[in-house]
């Protein structure tokens, strides 16, 4: 089976093209090799692989750029979208696409499930759930993955900056009233795995097991790795320049669980161990 990956640069790109490329003919291509807005040059890579499933992971993502430039997150997460799925349609490919649960307003006192009504309170939530719907509007075979909190190797987000600050001992204030589902890209990747060669459809929330506050998940770490705890701080006290949800936690209501949030931690501090480049991106 051929497949195609978008984001090529990504820590869960890199996790996927890993796990997936032992059972499968895997092809990432990132921004470098085609901007998904170039529909030209998307046609190309389209007609070199002949895709029978696209995973398209590549976005602007950053949410703090998402607000100070709507038309570049909107012309990328939306417009880019829009080409990827024309091209499947034509390809007749299937589609699987990352989304966030960035989609809620965050204001549910428990996890949100699939059925949930979104409202995003931020432009990269506006377009994520403007891509799902492109999608869901289409003539193409999906798999919507609203995907937890990332953490893995190569992952350029805020979980590389809290693994990283605690491990060195540096001096770290984390939330403790803002709750989300972690997600372990390895475990990620082994489910995209199961899902192409179960043929799963519609939309789906992916995390690992379980559910906690920045704080919580930095405690963890200090605690896996003998290091000095960060310190707590409220939401409010951390000056976010750009809305958020307080609470993005998820769960499937298809039952659809991965292991414990905590065991695959410890099981990414163990590699980071023997590799401490895995927090570099």
């Amino acid at each position: 089976m051929r497949v195609l990956v978008t984001g090529s640069s990504s820590g869960l790109a890199k996790a996927i093209v890993a796990i997936l490329g032992a059972r499968m003919e895997v092809f990432p291509f990132g921004k470098t090799d085609c901007d998904i807005r170039d529909m030209d040059g998307l046609k190309r890579i389209f007609a070199h692989i002949s895709p029978q499933v696209c995973i398209h992971l590549a976005a602007v993502t950053d949410i703090d750029l998402c607000e100070s430039e709507p038309e570049l997150a909107r012309a990328v997460n939306v417009g880019g979208t829009e080409n990827i799925v024309k091209l499947c349609e034509g390809f007749k490919a299937r589609l699987i696409f990352a989304s966030s649960p960035f989609v809620f307003d965050g204001t549910k006192v428990s996890e949100y499930i699939e059925q949930d009504l979104p409202s995003p309170l931020n432009v990269y939530g506006k377009t994520k759930l403007e891509a799902e719907k492109v999608i869901q509007g289409s003539r193409v075979p999906f798999l919507i993955l609203r995907l937890g909190w990332l953490f893995g190797p190569y992952v350029s987000r805020f979980s590389a900056k809290l693994v990283g600050s605690v491990l060195a001992g540096q001096t770290l204030r984390l939330a403790t009233d803002t709750i989300f589902t972690p997600l372990y890209t390895i475990d990620c990747a082994h489910f995209i795995l199961r899902a192409i060669t179960e043929n799963l459809e519609g939309v789906l929330h992916i995390g690992n097991y379980g559910s906690c506050s920045a704080y919580e998940f930095g405690c963890v770490v200090a605690d896996l790795a003998g290091r000095e705890k960060p310190l707590p701080a409220r939401f409010e006290e951390l000056n976010f320049k750009t809305p958020r949800p307080r609470n993005f936690s998820i769960r499937s209501k298809t039952g659809l669980a991965l292991r414990d949030w905590k065991e695959a931690l410890a099981c990414f501090l163990d590699a980071v161990s023997e590799n401490p480049l895995f927090l570099c991106a």
